[in-house]
């Protein structure tokens, strides 16, 4: 799509009417009539279309989605990123680790990053869970949650090892949280500080825990060999 605007002005706004990639060319033309030209494609996003979204950074991102999704296949969640995720060869560019299994699942964008590999062990995206990307660009990863009739409100719940590192996220949009109000229920009092958090570079101690981010939590040693991972009364509000 295109769309057109003329102005005197060195910034002039433009409002979209809908989501959708726009080719947005910038005409400058001097006092002698001289002309020069820059185009380029831009991807609108109406607020209408999402509930969150993840700014992701070329390189390494450690990230968490924060709600249950209608589809959560690996192509439908990270569909609209699928061109700036990187890929290697010989190497898996996206991992969740599942500390039950202990095993990485991963997977890749195809070479021509028209869809993910079929053999790759990682085929779902869930609340709960943390994900490495590593990102060829910088993009913005867009979301809207699944949406249930009251009263069925069901609360996300994956299953942690006990006596383990587990890598997991924040459930739900906010503000940032202190450690007693997310980890409730069965994980209260049955982990160890600190919770690690991944700065960029290095892992530090996570007093707060942040909407989007992912996290090393280590669950004391029990009777049982799982433990329920479920967000507390904060997710609804």
């Amino acid at each position: 799509s295109e769309a057109h605007t003329t102005s005197v002005d060195v910034s002039e706004p433009h409002t979209y009417s809908a989501s959708g990639n726009y080719t947005v060319t910038l005409t400058a033309t001097d006092e002698s009539g001289n002309e020069a030209n820059a185009t380029t494609t831009v991807k609108i996003v109406s607020s209408d279309d999402y509930d969150w979204f993840i700014p992701l950074k070329a390189g390494w991102n450690l990230i968490s989605i924060p709600y249950e999704l209608e589809n959560s296949s690996i192509e439908s969640v990270f569909g609209s990123i699928l061109p700036d995720i990187a890929y290697e060869s010989g190497n898996y560019t996206i991992f969740q680790y599942d500390a039950v299994s202990g095993t990485w699942r991963k997977n890749k964008p195809h070479k021509n990053h028209d869809g993910f590999y079929s053999t790759g062990t990682l085929k779902e995206i869930k609340p709960g869970y943390a994900y490495w990307i590593k990102m060829a660009n910088d993009a913005v990863l867009y979301g809207k949650k699944k949406e249930y009739e009251p009263p069925k409100l069901p609360l996300p719940s994956i299953t942690l090892k006990t006596g383990a590192w587990n890598l997991i996220g924040r459930y739900g949009v906010g503000e940032a949280l202190e450690l007693s109000t997310v980890f409730v229920y069965e994980l209260e009092d049955n982990y160890y500080t600190p919770v690690l958090e991944y700065t960029g570079t290095t892992w530090s101690a996570a007093d707060y825990i942040n909407t989007y981010q992912g996290y090393w939590l280590r669950t004391k040693v029990s009777d049982q060999n799982t433990i329920a991972y479920e967000p507390g009364p904060y997710y609804f509000t």
